[in-house]
């Protein structure tokens, strides 16, 4: 008699393939060899994971028992033939073998291992954490691999973890389920129930959903209770928003009809969850009010933070477009994901009556469906969602109402989403990638201080850095609102950082918060703004996304700069996340002259400009730097020094030679400079100039602004270029 080991690897082999007594019919897509080998063995979901050695299966190719899945052997001959003759499982692996392997002659023996990967193998957290991800290796190459899903309604679905995204976002029968995703939340979460408060104090005004069909402003007078917030883009003038003209007949009742589809929807979905009260911002603050406006703002931290849910209409591109619209099986947001492949799947055998054994003749077996889709393939890797292509996502007044929210319902483009401070999960069980999934840290939700450079201190400290690259990325409709509406997210913040908020950088990390660029992913080159909205060394001063460059250090002890002084002057002293009218800094730093040039031209982003700095040791190249100025002995280090230029304003102005222009480095390594571009400047606002003249700096003459960053590492030693002991000065940056 076969040992058992023996026994498993005939198992392994496609000529002795998995052979239960009986199995179903086969269907005419798969081949007879497959539907006796992979198949029959449920391309090894069910089974052992595939085990990898950093990253490899090579190792484990050897001893089948360790290895995991199923595997299985073939000649590119034979695997070929199979292909053509319509076997569904052939093609796919012909097509990624012909690219993988493009050498291949009839007699290439092929080394074909599917099955389910380890939890502990994979690069990515998703949910939910029980899903089996398919991978498919030919000669220990990893080929394929993607979460694999079946209907709630197929045969498959008793051994399938993953269900198909619901697509009928808005009927009873979901809507029914997020209900009960919330409630479980809210249960088994104990991070998330520290932040509900079933009876927490509402807003100024809501709206009343009681009656779904006959909606009114509620004007709640220190009520207390339980309501949603919405999330969504205007897109377009609410001629139906609260006026001081409306509000007295909106406390009444408001004609459904003549609200936009968004807002009926938001409607309906809050009376559908059993909540009666929803705050909407162009029904719950008076439109045209400054002073309800301004009133309201200031609570937007509040308001998003202590609802029960933020609904979040992350699909709409308007305000009358809604969000409960069935969805398509491949929304435009996922056209660059791989297409789906459908199999057969034939489902473990279950007895047809009690008392059977599950391998008897009379075993009943049943063939479903499964469906695979590829995050990985043909060595390329393509999210199945990406959050960032959302309408929802290039709005900078929704960045906040996300992140401050502690539990979101988010209707996406493809599906359904509960978004909390424990996880996100799609409604219905589909699977969803944590990729990206950012969140603020626990302790800016609590209020409670940290101290700079603790343990504690370097989460917030990141997910600062990480919330100003996202919200730079972002559309402003009101370019005065750029502070403003970044403004519930610095005031989290600041409760817990304990220092001053200085036009979107921080009093104790100010020389390290200078540090930032423009040219990341989502940057262009926009012109600087018309109207003075923040100082040039503060991000909010232009348009576009925004990297601070370096890691979350506390402090860095290769700086080679001192803040002196920095002030802003504040639209309202008592609104310090709100509009700035001036600001200076004042930099005890080196100086070192520079000149600008570009590598394509002034269309492409800030990355295609680079700079020349001044050498203090002579040699170099002479390069002219204005009439006034001469020509300038210049270094070419030999290095690739990067020049992020502010805005496309600012790279004209560089480059047509009419100012000087100035490096000035910040931090110093051994072989290493980083800093600020700078040109000469004038007193822009009278704000500025009224506090720099009640200022020790009044009579200076030395007056700057930001042009950009630059930052280079040197294969030299920079003392061979005279850059170890640069001169200081002391300047005035506006």
């Amino acid at each position: 008699m076969a040992s058992r080991r023996t026994q498993r690897k005939r198992e392994h082999s496609l000529d002795t393939a998995v052979k239960p007594r009986k199995l179903p019919p086969r269907p005419p897509s798969i081949c007879r060899a497959c539907w006796k080998g992979p198949f029959a063995a449920q391309l090894g979901l069910l089974g052992q994971p595939i085990k990898r050695e950093d990253g490899d299966i090579g190792t484990y190719l050897g001893d089948l028992d360790a290895l995991g899945g199923y595997s299985y052997s073939v000649r590119w001959a034979v695997l070929e033939s199979r292909a053509k003759g319509g076997c569904q499982w052939c093609q796919l692996l012909s097509t990624h073998v012909q690219s993988e392997f493009p050498e291949l002659t009839s007699d290439t023996q092929l080394r074909i291992v599917v099955g389910m990967e380890s939890l502990d193998d994979l690069p990515i957290e998703y949910t939910p954490d029980a899903a089996q991800i398919l991978s498919i290796y030919v000669n220990a190459i990893e080929l394929l691999t993607g979460p694999v899903y079946a209907d709630a309604d197929d045969p498959a679905a008793a051994h399938i973890v993953l269900r198909s995204p619901v697509l009928d976002v808005g009927s009873p029968r979901v809507l029914a389920l997020a209900r009960a995703c919330v409630e479980e939340c809210l249960i088994q979460h104990e991070s998330c129930r520290e932040f509900s408060d079933p009876n927490t104090s509402l807003p100024t005004r809501v709206l009343d959903c009681t009656d779904p069909g006959h909606p009114r402003l509620l004007i709640t007078k220190g009520r207390r209770g339980t309501y949603v917030a919405l999330s969504y883009v205007w897109g377009e003038d609410q001629p139906h928003r609260t006026t001081l003209a409306n509000i007295s007949s909106y406390t009444n009742s408001i004609d459904l009809a003549t609200l936009p589809q968004t807002i009926r929807d938001a409607i309906h979905v809050t009376h559908a969850l059993g909540i009666s009260f929803l705050w909407i911002d162009s029904l719950c603050i008076i439109q045209d009010s400054d002073a309800d406006k301004q009133q309201e703002i200031t609570q937007m931290r509040r308001i998003y933070r202590d609802a029960h849910l933020t609904v979040v209409a992350a699909s709409a591109r308007k305000v009358s477009e809604g969000f409960l619209q069935d969805r398509p099986a491949n929304p435009d947001i996922c056209h660059d994901a791989f297409p789906q492949i459908t199999f057969p799947f034939i489902c473990p055998p279950r007895p047809s009556a009690p008392g059977e054994l599950p391998d008897s003749e009379a075993t009943t077996w049943e063939v479903g469906t499964v469906h695979v889709a590829p995050q990985f393939q043909t060595l390329q890797i393509r999210p199945l969602y990406d959050r960032a292509r959302e309408p929802i996502s290039a709005r900078g007044w929704c960045m906040q109402e996300y992140f401050v929210s502690p539990r979101s319902l988010i209707f996406a483009s493809h599906t359904l989403l509960v978004r909390c401070q424990t996880t996100t999960r799609c409604v219905g069980g589909a699977f969803h990638s944590l990729s990206g999934d950012a969140r603020l840290p626990p302790v800016l939700f609590r209020a409670e201080p940290v101290a700079r450079g603790t343990e504690g201190w370097l989460p917030v400290r990141q997910a600062w850095l990480d919330v100003v690259r996202d919200y730079t990325g972002r559309a402003i409709s009101v370019p005065a609102d750029k502070l403003v509406a970044f403004g519930a997210v610095a005031g989290m913040f600041e409760r817990v950082l304990r220092t001053e908020y200085l036009a979107g950088l921080w009093r104790d990390t100010l020389l390290l918060d200078l540090l930032w660029s423009k040219g990341g992913s989502r940057s262009v080159q926009h012109p600087r703004p018309a109207a003075y909205r923040a100082p040039s060394w503060s991000w909010a001063s232009v348009d576009g996304e925004v990297v601070v460059n370096g890691a979350p250090y506390a402090a860095r002890e290769d700086a080679v700069a001192e803040v002196v002084e920095c002030r802003v002057v504040l639209e309202d002293d008592r609104l310090p996340f709100e509009r700035v009218v001036g600001g200076f800094l004042v930099l005890h730093a080196p100086f070192l002259q520079c000149v600008l040039y570009a590598i394509d031209d002034l269309e492409q982003d800030a990355i295609n400009y680079r700079v020349l700095l001044q050498s203090l040791r002579g040699g170099g190249s002479e390069e002219p730097v204005g009439e006034e100025g001469g020509p300038l002995v210049l270094v070419d280090t030999g290095s690739l020094i990067f020049a992020y230029i502010d805005s496309a304003d600012d790279a004209k102005r560089a480059m047509d030679g009419s100012t000087t222009m100035w490096a000035v480095p910040l931090f110093q390594q051994e072989k290493r400079l980083e800093g600020l571009i700078i040109v000469p400047a004038n007193l822009a606002t009278a704000p500025t100039r009224s506090m720099l003249e009640a200022s020790p700096y009044a009579d200076t003459t030395d007056i700057y602004s930001r042009l950009g960053f630059f930052g280079f590492d040197h294969d030299a030693d920079l003392h061979t270029l005279g850059w170890d002991n640069l001169p200081l000065a002391e300047f005035v940056l506006v």
